[in-house]
């Protein structure tokens, strides 16, 4: 089975939940204005989503959601990968599925220019990479830190940066300077711009091109690896 990214359009006034205490429309752990705005351009993010999954093809499906409002924390985007567990009658014992990834663009009020559609695609993806990678290493978990511990060390990062940035540090949060590093040495998504000062840009620090090179390599091994599996005939019961 081949997985994939796929585009999602979501009107959010017909698919959210509406509180009763705050009267704003809920979808998916977010909030929403209702105010009306502009979703992405849907032919730049399924260009931009085309190319992503060619250089890196996902481990597991990812479903990106074009959303036509603006979620309240007014960022342009976010990610979430969620792990699950299903009852199997046979075995008499719940056991794992496998990852599945949601991407979120959000709404703007003011159209999205594509350069922002693209890097916001290419962004969250690389969020989506981190949790791969570490399945691909065989954590537990797709949340692992391991690997955000890691790549604090390659990048020089103080080790509190492993935690999510809050307000005005995002910039210096270890999963979105992976992220990022992800756009500009993965996929190469408009690579001259870097939204993280303080930290140098990943085409400038020594080691960083290889250690992408390596993981990218690791996870084409795991992939093909996990095709190969899936491939196999499942002999019948007798």
């Amino acid at each position: 089975m081949t997985n994939s990214i796929t585009v999602r359009q979501v009107s959010i006034m017909d698919s959210a939940e509406w509180s009763w205490r705050d009267g704003r429309p809920h979808w998916r752990g977010g909030v929403y204005d209702p105010f009306p705005a502009y979703p992405h351009d849907l032919a730049v993010v399924t260009s931009a989503v085309e190319y992503v999954q060619e250089c890196c093809p996902p481990l597991w499906d990812v479903d990106l959601h074009v959303l036509d409002r603006e979620e309240v924390a007014r960022s342009n985007a976010a990610t979430d990968t969620r792990e699950g567990k299903q009852w199997d009658e046979a075995a008499g014992a719940w056991v794992p599925q496998p990852p599945h990834g949601d991407i979120m663009l959000s709404g703007k009020r003011i159209p999205p220019h594509p350069s922002v559609t693209r890097y916001a695609v290419g962004h969250e993806y690389g969020h989506q990479v981190q949790c791969m990678i570490s399945h691909a290493r065989g954590a537990k978990s797709v949340h692992d830190k391991a690997i955000l511990t890691e790549y604090v060390a390659l990048r020089g990062l103080p080790a509190e940066s492993v935690a999510p940035g809050l307000g005005g540090t995002w910039h210096a949060a270890a999963a979105e300077v992976f992220a990022c590093d992800f756009r500009v040495l993965a996929v190469g998504i408009d690579p001259q711009y870097w939204p993280h000062p303080g930290v140098p840009h990943p085409g400038t620090v020594e080691g960083l091109a290889g250690w992408w090179d390596q993981a990218l390599a690791d996870l084409t091994t795991f992939r093909t690896a996990q095709d190969a599996a899936e491939a196999e005939p499942i002999e019948a019961a007798v």
